[in-house]
């Protein structure tokens, strides 16, 4: 697998994915709107979380909170 280092841009898009997911808007719009699909957008933002709950050392279910619901 090759790895490389996200830009600043794409860095911003999966910020505002992450915050626009937060507020509940569903994948598939955000897909529509990023250009991509809402696949894509789950992939990138549960990526994220995955990296938030190995990395910061805070409980799940604190982590958790500050994410999405689901279900």
């Amino acid at each position: 697998m090759t790895w490389r280092t996200a830009s600043r841009r794409e860095d911003g898009r999966a910020l505002l994915m992450l915050a626009l997911r937060r507020d509940g808007v569903s994948t598939g719009v955000l897909g529509r709107l990023f250009g991509m699909t809402g696949s894509a957008v789950r992939v990138i933002t549960n990526r994220i979380l995955d990296a938030d709950l190995r990395e910061s050392g805070e409980p799940a279910e604190v982590v958790r909170a500050a994410y999405w619901r689901v279900g």
